[in-house]
């Protein structure tokens, strides 16, 4: 009997490190997707700025051509 509890203890030994090193790959793998996430999630905070600058740049621009636009079609109304 002391030889089967030996056995068992044994067993429960080596398949806690087996979990524990299924444990410790998973962290690891976890720990790559993360980061790769926080990468993606970066590039497109970055490319939204980027665009919600260019479509300011874009408004502006409209602006100034339909005031420029204005004073071609009535210069009355540029000269007041």
């Amino acid at each position: 009997m002391t030889r089967e509890l030996e056995m068992w203890r044994s067993e429960s030994r080596s398949q806690a490190l087996a979990a524990s090193e299924a444990r410790r790959q998973t962290e690891e793998s976890l720990q790559e997707i993360h980061a790769n996430l926080q990468n993606l999630e970066d590039a497109i905070s970055d490319q939204m700025q980027k665009t919600n600058n260019l479509r300011q740049t874009i408004l502006a621009n409209d602006a100034a051509m339909e005031t420029m636009m204005r004073t071609i079609v009535n210069p009355d109304l540029a000269a007041q």
